[in-house]
């Protein structure tokens, strides 16, 4: 078999259109050799495959990468596409499922295998480094239609990651009233209360809510532990400060990478000194010997249960309106 003649070093290790290949001189007879993928109509790609280990968000992004070449200049990533480029918690479907492209109404919705189209009215557009995508808290409100209000929360939780702000509160709430009435507003309402600014992880949000709704007070957020000098302890994932306890939620690299496993063994008896409890989560453990484990440590330092907010499925069902008697 010939060898496929090289194309120019322009196109290496990107993603590019058929014809933006084709106004560059490559025969479209090369463009159907081996070589190149075929992600979409219209689009080729030299880029190298990812690896069997690779995240999620990461083939999430390779396919957005892979479209781009395809966007015209009234088109952007929209809804869960554009929470992927984002870096938004998402399932498994919405990272591997049709890529979102959108347009401005009255402008057709693009329809190309693959994706799904939008004509949406008034986007909240940017553009970041040669990407144009629906702005963070847009994209955010999109995802009403796909996920529950805890996912939702998880999702928006990391809007305020510690480490990164994607937007702001008054810019979330100002994309929930521009959103209106329309299907997954009562969510976004629910979802947009239950959002706390410093989580570092989707765990955390989901600890953070499971302690909400079994009755105990919220927790704060990546708590900074300090010792008598200043020096800093450790940061938890999940702590109440007047308690001196802490949950950390560890994942599977903290047991398999021996250099983390002994720094968590130094934190930890470094905590002790300082009179900390930290409660370890892990998967795979029982959920409620967790909660009974801060049950008991809160009650020990004065806690008492009845002192609690009712859990809110318990106040929804409370206040929901009741049928008028006959």
């Amino acid at each position: 078999m010939r060898t496929p003649s090289p194309l120019p070093a322009a196109f290496s290790s990107r993603a590019l259109s058929v014809r933006e290949a084709s106004d560059a001189g490559v025969s479209r007879h090369r463009l159907y050799k081996p070589g190149l993928n075929r992600p979409f109509h219209g689009a080729r790609s030299t880029l190298a495959d990812l690896t069997p280990d690779a995240k999620p968000l990461q083939i999430a992004r390779r396919r957005l990468e892979e479209y781009r070449p395809l966007l015209s200049d009234a088109q952007f990533f929209s809804s869960a596409s554009a929470a992927a480029f984002w870096g938004l918690p998402l399932p498994w479907s919405l990272y591997s499922g049709p890529v979102h492209v959108a347009t401005q109404w009255p402008k057709r919705a693009p329809r190309v295998r693959g994706t799904s189209g939008h004509a949406l009215r008034h986007p909240a557009v940017i553009e970041t480094n040669g990407w144009r995508v629906q702005g963070p808290a847009d994209a955010w409100c999109e995802l009403s239609a796909f996920l529950s209000v805890e996912e939702l929360v998880a999702a928006g939780d990391a809007l305020f990651y510690r480490q990164r702000k994607l937007t702001t509160r008054d810019r979330l709430a100002a994309a929930i009233r521009k959103w209106g009435g329309k299907p997954g507003a009562l969510k976004l309402r629910e979802a947009f209360e239950l959002i706390r600014e410093n989580a570092e992880s989707p765990k955390e949000t989901e600890w953070r809510l499971i302690l909400m709704r079994e009755g105990f007070p919220e927790p704060e957020l990546n708590l900074e532990v300090r010792d008598p000098a200043g020096e800093l302890v450790a940061i938890l994932d999940l702590a109440y400060r007047w308690a001196m306890t802490g949950l950390d939620y560890d994942g599977r690299h903290h047991a398999e990478d021996p250099a983390q496993f002994a720094r968590d063994g130094v934190r930890y008896n470094a905590l002790q000194r300082l009179g900390w409890h930290d409660i370890r989560i892990m998967a795979g453990m029982p959920k409620q010997q967790i909660l009974d484990d801060l049950r008991e440590r809160l009650i020990k330092r004065g806690w008492r249960p009845e002192q609690s907010l009712e859990p809110r499925s318990s106040q929804r069902q409370r206040n929901r309106p009741r049928r008028p008697t006959k």
